[in-house]
């Protein structure tokens, strides 16, 4: 049995669930527009011998009794839910989106030139360079400051990762 109520159905739901025999064979659903589940289910447990309990999404329960139904959250509320939501991932954006960026140019810089620190390593492998000493200077000297660089960045990598992790772990 179901049974369909508005806020100021609370007298007449009282006295039906009051005339509900002890051995009643099934349940009976309530679902009251703007009333709390846990005020109702107290105020009918009162009522009857008949178990009460609000009905819960996956609660496996006996099959008889009174269950009134979750009332469903208001649009206000599903509103300002969905705006402190938006507020928070506004926040978070602003302070971790240039941090994020930055991270991410120094992995792209680091990146580029760890391969062409790669194929400067390859030329320096074949010994025909040895033979140039201009070329052979110049890839050494490029070679060098590329490590420099390296160095340089991945310190700077390494602060911006770790103001990275303590901005999240504020948040």
């Amino acid at each position: 049995m179901a049974v369909l109520l508005s806020a100021g159905g609370l007298k007449p739901l009282r006295s039906l669930v009051r005339a509900l025999p002890d051995e009643l064979p099934g349940a009976v659903v309530i679902a009251q527009h703007a009333a709390a589940p846990s005020i109702l289910t107290a105020i009918l447990a009162a009522d009857t011998r008949l178990p009460v309990a609000t009905a819960e999404t996956g609660l496996r329960r006996d099959p008889r009794g009174v269950v009134p139904a979750p009332t469903p959250k208001s649009r206000d509320d599903d509103k300002a839910r969905k705006r402190r939501e938006a507020e928070a991932r506004q926040k978070r954006s602003v302070k971790l989106g240039p941090l994020e960026k930055t991270v991410a140019q120094l992995e792209d810089r680091i990146s580029a030139l760890e391969a062409e620190q790669k194929a400067r390593s390859a030329e320096l492998a074949d010994p025909t360079v040895y033979d140039e000493a201009a070329r052979r200077n110049r890839l050494l000297s490029e070679y060098q400051a590329a490590s420099d660089k390296l160095e340089e960045l991945t310190a700077r990598w390494e602060a911006a990762m770790a103001e990275l992790e303590a901005a999240k772990a504020e948040l």
